[in-house]
């Protein structure tokens, strides 16, 4: 969003912006993707195809999740953005492009081994640090509302948030932050029938809370669980830690099931039997 904004409201938002997600570029197809290729360059490259630099050319680039490239490509784009040209894959000639580059991360870039210090530095011109939702709770009802609003439109009902429910937003840690937040609040416009929204209707993970406590899951890792008075039932327990990961990690099945050490169909399985697809996107 923040890119968007500094795109079109910017001297370039006549033109082209192109999103580029590096989690989901094709592993040892990077630089086909964003430099183009020509036809016979690779097994399966039977045409002649231009590169998301090229398409963005004259305007912006936005590189989320920079991190998730490889090394030979982080190489690639250093030499991108010092000499001003691409190089397709199986191409002789060099192509001058003009693109404003904005890459964004999830976590810190300075100091990992898998991140080029170089590269680093020639990209960080100008920071601009975005808090976790959870650090500034002052903001989550506003976007919830602005999200509610925006899906009453788009299904033609009306909702509103009740007191409680915004409490309950507040106190969640929001792992996938104004995603998240974003896909939960679409979640209730539509599957919601009355027009009020109660914090039973939001089905937050129960694994926050000032009441909680905190269990040793390995040597390493602890976390926050709450015991409700009337006790805990570890079926639903089981759904909520699944439906947990699945929004921290945008529905992805293959990445969660490593994260919870499962076996992929073992997820799908238990995504099955909790009708965990009814709440969250799940995605091959």
């Amino acid at each position: 969003m923040i890119s968007r904004i500094i795109h079109y409201r910017g001297k370039l938002s006549g033109k082209p912006f192109i999103e580029v997600n590096c989690t989901t570029l094709p592993k040892g197809l990077e630089e086909a993707e964003l430099f183009g290729y020509e036809k016979g360059a690779f097994t399966g490259a039977d045409r002649f195809k231009i590169g998301l630099f090229d398409t963005a050319n004259g305007g912006t680039i936005f590189l989320n999740e920079i991190g998730d490239l490889s090394i030979g490509t982080q190489v690639k784009l250093l030499q991108v953005i010092e000499q001003k040209t691409i190089r397709r894959v199986g191409g002789l000639k060099d192509i001058d492009v003009n693109v404003h580059i904005i890459a964004a991360s999830n976590r810190d870039l300075k100091d990992t081994e898998k991140f080029r210090a170089d590269l680093y530095y020639r990209l960080n011109n100008l920071t601009i640090e975005i808090p976790a939702l959870r650090e500034r709770k002052e903001d989550i009802c506003d976007l919830a509302e602005f999200y509610l609003l925006h899906f009453s439109k788009k299904y033609k009902v009306e909702k509103i948030l009740s007191d409680d429910a915004k409490k309950a937003l507040i106190e969640y840690s929001w792992p996938g932050n104004a995603r998240e937040l974003r896909q939960l609040m679409e979640r209730v416009t539509f599957m919601k029938s009355d027009t009020e929204i109660h914090p039973e209707d939001l089905n937050l993970p129960i694994l926050s809370g000032a009441n909680s406590k905190k269990i040793r899951i390995n040597s390493a890792t602890d976390i926050d669980i709450s015991i409700p008075e009337n006790g805990l039932d570890l079926e639903e327990l089981d759904k909520q830690i699944i439906v947990y990961a699945l929004r921290q990690f945008d529905g992805n099945v293959s990445l969660t099931a490593r994260k919870l050490h499962l076996g992929r169909e073992a997820l799908r399985y238990r995504i099955k039997k909790h009708e965990i697809f009814k709440i969250v996107n799940i995605v091959d």
